[in-house]
């Protein structure tokens, strides 16, 4: 398919969504004719576009259409559910001839002429509407078309896997950014890097927000199809149903409104088909005879709130406590202590359908549970609330898959959690002037600036102890999407910045605490609170009222607090392992050239500190850029070399250990792949030691451009210190076979030469390294570093 063809599929795809939406609101409301212009343009654009790219039967239809709507433009046509029903069979008609162009599949030739003849008026009433006034609409609405095309913006179509790549790399830029934001902290001021610095941080921040919307969209596109579907539903099931959506304008990862199409067509037609009664019922028991259906979406910290509710029956909790019973789902005595909320999550159970009838609609007992299946396989959850005779609540929440936000990084237990800046209200001291607090009951409250607020240990929340007294602690003030206010009191804050916000399996996410993971700039990995089920957790009041967990959502939070969390990465030979999450301190990229294989032990200078690594692959020699591990017990600590960091997950307690006398206790299967559990216990028994901190050495170079250019990167890489003041104090001089650089009084020397090994003597092998064997150079140096001679 040619570049053309392809953008004239986009397009009439893109308009083929808005236009279903438009011409059922135009329906309900025939007078709007705005609507009626914009479904027109639609039609005709098809038709130009059709005879462009030769498609008669196309354009055929398209035509038809056209006239049809012209006729009613020209107010001699009174519109009605004849010709919207006749509209939309011909849109659809177009969607299926558009699926087969792309498909690269011949258009039939005839066919659609009971399409086109439903289009005809059969009424024959005609409007005495002037025709001077409805040319000078038409004249208008010209106008204000020429007008569109000319402002409208320009835009470009991607492919989506082109836009998750520039994300990643975003993402990825964010933790270089902050990992050089920790270091450049370290080292103290440097104006002559800060200002570049900030510099680069600004442009970023733009880049960032620009991918950021890129990957967002509208969920008003997933909602555009609604009132079709709901139109086409009710018909069919001979109901009367009107629908009301709300919040349009919220945006959503473009990949995650398609995850939840399914889920959502799914709730809704259940609550035109179980949910809303017909219209004799409903004026049986002194309702309207049109039943509400709502759909709404909201933004909520890092989560997306999307809430259908219907007036209609509602569930019958007694009915469907019956049916799980029947169904060996529960027993009696369980469902006779279980609360109205708890029967009434039942619904997601796999294969309970309290239906009386199997329908083409729904009924067979398929459908509740793989919508909550499927909203868990992406972080999600699903809740429902309903009361008998009056309707019924689902409450999807939705999370970001990949979002950049402002994080403030707080401590409490000697561990670092994350939470949205956009929460944050304050930061004040609990001993410091104006702060007062008491307790009432086990509620304790603080009193700051005349109003008195709720105020939560964090650490009594994740069943951790305080390291600070209560007196030197920091209280966060935070404030809820709804408004609402509340103090946390941790041991100390770290600072504020930005994090790149990952999703967390469904185990951990079933705790109803945590909104996602980051990594810190040190490469620490963290996980982010969500401050809604904070204060859920608490006791405190929420802008949204949950219905309780079902026995099967309690048995899952008591299970989380006893799982298996791991890192799983890929392994320098190639196979997936995971290490305890508890064990990994935070993640390191360094340069080849600071490790050391000369001895017994692989060893790797970090930070001024040597470290034994292990890890790597038999025999091969280590370049470029390595990733490692850094675990540590609380004393010792071991660096891990891998390949790739693959993500955060909880592990099957079903382990199958094993024993061959590796560093592997387990062995498992993560999502259908064998996963090794490496074994914390003997990885330190055999190789944890206390990090051996050394002075990094001072290297004086020769003031050449081929020292500054190779020499000197090459050296900052392996962790040495440079200079090419004469004056300064060195513990390394490197001379060159030109005569440049000068020895000082103390300190060893190393000779550089610039033939190669095979162009000199014995003697000068002997007395100096060629200039570029850089591991003959780093052995030197690290005899130097031994106390070994050079």
């Amino acid at each position: 398919m040619d570049d053309l063809l392809a953008d004239f599929v986009a397009e009439t795809r893109e308009m083929l969504e808005a236009s279903e939406g438009e011409i059922i609101a135009w329906e309900a409301d025939p007078s709007d004719r705005t609507r009626l212009d914009s479904i027109f343009r639609f039609v005709h654009t098809v038709k130009g576009n059709c005879g462009f790219f030769d498609f008669p039967q196309l354009e055929k239809l398209s035509h038809a259409a056209e006239d049809a709507l012209a006729e009613v433009r020209s107010g001699r046509r009174t519109p009605d559910a004849a010709l919207v029903t006749a509209v939309l069979a011909i849109i659809d008609r177009i969607t299926e001839m558009v699926d087969l162009i792309e498909a690269g599949k011949e258009l039939p030739d005839d066919g659609d002429e009971a399409l086109i003849a439903a289009l005809e008026d059969n009424n024959g009433a005609e409007l005495s509407v002037p025709s001077a006034p409805a040319a000078d609409k038409e004249e208008a609405t010209s106008s204000k078309k020429v007008e569109t095309s000319l402002t409208a913006a320009r835009t470009i179509r991607l492919p989506v896997e082109l836009l998750d790549r520039v994300m990643s790399g975003v993402s990825d830029m964010v933790l270089a950014r902050n990992d050089l934001g920790h270091r450049l902290r370290q080292a103290g001021a440097q104006p002559t890097i800060d200002g570049p610095f900030e510099r680069l941080t600004s442009i970023l921040n733009d880049v960032r927000d620009a991918v950021t919307r890129m990957r967002m969209h509208r969920i008003e596109h997933l909602f555009s199809a609604f009132p079709r579907l709901v139109r086409d539903l009710s018909a069919e099931l001979g109901k009367q149903v009107m629908i009301d959506i709300e919040g349009g304008d919220v945006e959503l990862d473009r990949e995650m409104i398609e995850m939840i199409r399914d889920p959502m067509v799914h709730i809704i037609r259940n609550a035109i088909d179980h949910g809303l009664e017909s219209v004799s019922e409903r004026l049986s028991v002194a309702k309207r005879e049109i039943g509400m259906l709502s759909i709404s979406a909201r933004q909520s910290g890092n989560k997306i709130s999307v809430i259908v509710s219907d007036d209609g029956r509602g569930l019958n909790a007694a009915k469907i406590g019956a049916k799980a019973v029947a169904n060996g789902v529960i027993t009696q005595s369980e469902l006779d202590a279980m609360s109205v909320e708890q029967v009434q999550q039942l619904i997601f159970t796999a294969g309970l359908s309290t239906a009386d009838t199997v329908s083409a609609v729904s009924g067979r007992g398929v459908g509740l549970d793989v919508v909550r299946d499927n909203l868990a396989k992406i972080g999600g959850s699903i809740q429902v609330s309903s009361t008998e005779g009056a309707g019924t609540t689902f409450h999807l929440r939705i999370p970001l898959t990949l979002s950049i936000i402002a994080g403030l990084v707080l401590e409490v237990d000697g561990q670092r959690f994350a939470i949205p800046q956009s929460n944050v209200e304050e930061i004040l001291s609990f001993g410091s002037d104006g702060v007062e607090y008491a307790k009432v009951g086990k509620t304790t409250l603080i009193e700051f600036r005349g109003a008195r607020t709720p105020c939560l240990s964090l650490a009594d929340l994740l069943e951790l102890e305080h390291r600070t007294a209560e007196d030197k602690r920091t209280l966060v003030l935070l404030r809820l999407a709804g408004g609402n206010i509340f103090a946390l009191a941790v041991d100390q804050i770290h600072g504020i910045g930005d994090i790149v916000v990952k999703p967390l399996p469904p185990a951990i996410m079933a705790t109803d605490l945590y909104g996602g993971s980051t990594l810190l700039d040190d490469g620490t990995p963290i996980l982010l609170l969500d401050m809604a089920l904070l204060a859920q957790k608490g006791g405190l009041s929420t802008e949204a009222r949950i219905a309780a967990p079902s026995q099967d959502d309690q048995s899952e939070v008591a299970d989380a607090k006893d799982m298996l969390r791991a890192m799983l990465f890929t392994a320098c030979n190639g196979r997936r392992q995971a290490v305890r999450l508890e064990l990994v301190r935070r993640i390191e990229t360094i340069d080849a050239a600071a490790i050391d294989l000369s001895g017994d032990v692989a060893r790797a200078t970090i930070d001024d500190e040597i470290v034994t690594l292990v890890g790597l692959s038999d025999g091969d020699k280590p370049e470029g850029k390595i990733r490692l591990l850094r675990l540590s017990d609380g004393s010792c600590d071991v660096l891990y070399a891998m390949k790739e960091v693959v993500d955060a997950v909880v592990l099957d307690q079903d382990l199958v250990e094993v024993d061959d006398g590796e560093l592997i206790e387990a062995v498992t299967l993560v999502n259908g792949v064998s996963v090794e559990l490496v074994d914390g216990h003997k990885l330190f028994a055999r190789h944890g030691t206390v990090p051996k901190r050394i002075a990094a050495l001072t290297c004086r170079l020769p003031a050449s451009d081929w020292a500054s250019r190779i020499l000197a990167p090459l050296l900052d890489t392996a962790g040495y210190q440079t200079t090419t003041d004469v004056e300064a104090e060195a513990d390394i001089t490197i001379m060159l076979d030109d005569g440049a650089g000068a020895p000082s009084a103390a300190g060893s020397v190393i000779h550089l030469r610039s033939q190669p090994d095979d162009a000199v003597s014995e003697e000068e092998r002997g007395n100096s390294i060629y200039r570029y064997d850089r591991d003959g150079l780093l052995a030197a140096l690290r005899h130097i570093r031994k106390g070994e001679a050079a």
